[in-house]
């Protein structure tokens, strides 16, 4: 499992910023996706998530949050 920053998960997973880090955070603490926070900083952990620019995996996480 890799950990990344917040930052680093959004640019590798959907290129462009089309989300927000508070968006992403808000994915972890809602069970989304899994990360962690350590001294104040947010941390994705990727473990087999889709791949980069995959924009169904993108719909769905925002469809979710309805």
């Amino acid at each position: 499992m890799r950990k990344v920053k917040v930052s680093t998960y959004i640019v590798e997973k959907f290129g462009d910023d089309p989300v927000t880090n508070q968006t992403v955070i808000n994915w972890i603490n809602q069970g989304k996706i899994q990360g962690v926070k350590e001294g104040g900083m947010w941390f994705v952990l990727i473990n087999g998530t889709p791949a980069a620019n995959d924009v169904s995996y993108l719909v769905d996480l925002l469809e979710a949050s309805d």
